[in-house]
C-alpha cells in the first residue's frame, strides 16, 4: 500500500532542490497526477483527471454494494427498517465504506497534508453525484454546500477538507460552490469515541448558515459520514438560513457496527 498517514519526508541529500526549483512540478502533479493515489501505479492520460486508477476506483470498498437511500449504509433493499421512507429525508450518496484502503486515503489526505489526494477523492465524489443526475436531474441552480470544519481544527491544519473536495467536485460537475454558505460558530468536542446520542448533542446548534443560503437547493458536501449527525446539524443550519437541501454527498460511510 502506497499510502500512509504522514507525509513524505524529503530525501537526505544535498542535492536536493529548493522549493522554489520544485513548484512547477509539484503543480503538474497536482493539477495531472502521474501516479494513482492508491496503488502509486502510473496512470494513462484518461486516468489522470481521476487521480486513481480503474482498478483501485473498482476495489474500493462496497464500491458497488446496494445501499439505504436515506442513510448511505449497505443494504439489500432502498431503505433500510430503521430509517423509513419519510418525505422529509433527502438521499445520501456515497463512494464506499469507511474501509481500508480507502481510510488510507482519507487519512493521509485530512491529516498527512497530501492534499493532491483530494483530487483523486473528489472526482469519486464527482463521478458518484454524476451518475445520480443521469437519473434524478437537480433542479436548476443546485449549489454544492460543504460541512465546514470546526474552528480549532482549521487552525490546527491549516486547510479545510471539506471546502477543497467541494470545489474538486464543483470542477468536475460544473456545479457552483456557495462559499462561506455554513459556519461553525463554537468549538466541540471531537466526534470519534462519543455514542450516538453524544454526537448528536455535541454538534447541536454548533453551525450557522449564510443568509445567502436563502432560497437555494443544495448538495451538503462532506468526506466522511459516520453517525450521521455532523452532515444532520449541516442540514438544520442550511435549513434554518431559509436553504433548501437536496442531497447528501460524501465519498465514505462508516460500516454499521458487526457489518462484514
Amino acid at each position: 500500500m502506497a499510502i500512509d498517514s504522514a507525509p513524505e519526508a524529503p530525501p537526505a541529500s544535498t542535492g536536493y532542490a529548493p522549493a522554489w526549483r520544485r513548484l512547477p512540478q509539484a503543480l503538474l502533479d497536482l493539477l495531472l497526477p502521474r501516479e494513482c493515489a492508491l496503488c502509486a501505479g502510473v496512470l494513462d492520460p484518461a486516468e489522470s483527471a481521476a487521480g486513481m486508477c480503474v482498478e483501485c476506483a473498482r476495489s474500493l470498498p462496497g464500491a458497488d454494494a446496494p445501499r439505504c437511500a436515506v442513510c448511505g449504509l449497505r443494504n439489500g433493499t432502498a431503505h433500510r427498517p430503521s430509517c423509513g421512507a419519510g418525505a422529509a429525508s433527502i438521499p445520501t450518496l456515497v463512494c464506499c465504506d469507511y474501509a481500508p484502503p480507502a481510510d488510507r486515503l482519507v487519512t493521509a489526505f485530512k491529516h498527512g497534508r497530501r492534499l493532491a489526494l483530494g483530487r483523486a477523492i473528489g472526482a469519486a465524489m464527482a463521478a458518484r453525484l454524476e451518475a445520480y443526475r443521469q437519473a434524478q436531474a437537480l433542479p436548476s441552480g443546485t449549489a454544492l454546500l460543504a460541512v465546514p470544519i470546526a474552528p480549532s481544527r482549521l487552525a490546527g491544519r491549516g486547510f479545510d477538507p471539506t471546502a477543497l473536495l467541494a470545489r474538486r467536485i464543483g470542477a468536475c460537475s460544473g456545479l457552483p460552490v456557495a462559499s462561506a454558505g455554513l459556519a461553525r460558530i463554537r468549538d466541540t468536542r471531537p466526534q470519534p469515541g462519543l455514542a450516538r446520542a453524544s454526537r448528536r448533542d455535541n454538534l447541536h446548534g454548533a453551525m450557522r448558515g449564510s443568509p445567502a443560503l436563502a432560497g437555494r437547493t443544495l448538495v451538503l458536501v462532506d468526506d466522511i459520514i459516520t453517525s450521521g449527525a455532523t452532515i444532520r446539524e449541516a442540514e438544520r443550519a442550511a435549513l434554518a438560513a431559509g436553504g433548501r437541501p437536496v442531497l447528501r454527498l460524501a465519498f465514505a460511510r462508516t460500516p454499521a457496527p458487526g457489518s462484514a
